[in-house]
């Protein structure tokens, strides 16, 4: 969590200096880093990570994330945004031969999601904040853990900023976005095999993206 803790503190520290009264002068003066008009669609791609939060029963570790990305503005401030995300990562779980001890295994995670994002277009930086919907399942999973993450729902929230490199045609987005996830949890005769109670998680994931907005 500290490392979660010390990139809110860095969006945070960045935003307030680009919102100053000199990050917008800069803003003023340099018409050719912004965002005026909409674009009918938004195209990106990013790379980062993913990692674990609020575990009960395993153990994940932080792994490589690939994200996708097609969106539309609706004006200068709303824009939807359909996401793909691929995350692979280590996980630890209890053995289902000898629960004492743990197995040490990998597998991967494919996010779908529909969010929609609201930000601040009138400094350089531009801060935002997202709200979602979508799902997930995890594939890989080695069947000597026991364990099963098929599709379920989850809830994506994101807060970032977004930088336009040339205006109206491609920015760069540093965005972290928090994962809740449902149906994490296994059925009774696996939780009871793996001597635990219950099995929980959500997941979060820092990206660096860059867009083109086209058309």
């Amino acid at each position: 969590m500290r490392l979660t803790k010390l990139v809110f503190s860095l969006v945070i520290l960045v935003t307030i200096l680009l919102s100053s009264p000199r990050g917008q002068c800069f803003d003023v003066m340099d018409r050719r880093i912004s965002y005026e008009d909409s674009k009918y669609v938004t195209l990106g791609a990013g790379l980062g990570f993913t990692g674990f939060s609020l575990q009960e029963g395993i153990s994940g570790d932080k792994g490589f994330g690939f994200r996708v990305s097609a969106g539309h503005h609706f004006n200068r401030y709303l824009q939807a945004e359909i996401v793909y995300q691929f995350s692979t990562f280590t996980f630890r779980s209890p053995d289902p031969i000898a629960p004492n001890s743990s197995l040490h295994t990998r597998a991967a995670m494919n996010q779908e999601l529909l969010r929609f994002i609201l930000s601040y277009p009138t400094v350089l930086a531009q801060p935002y904040i997202s709200l979602g919907i979508g799902g997930y399942d995890l594939i890989g999973v080695n069947g000597e853990t026991a364990l099963s993450f098929p599709i379920d729902f989850e809830f994506p929230i994101s807060a970032g900023i977004r930088a336009y490199i040339y205006k109206n045609l491609t920015s760069v987005d540093f965005d972290f976005t928090y994962h809740i996830l449902f149906g994490e949890n296994q059925p009774q005769d696996t939780l009871s095999l793996l001597d635990l109670n219950k099995i929980s998680f959500n997941t979060y994931s820092f990206m660096i993206s860059f867009s083109f907005h086209l058309f």
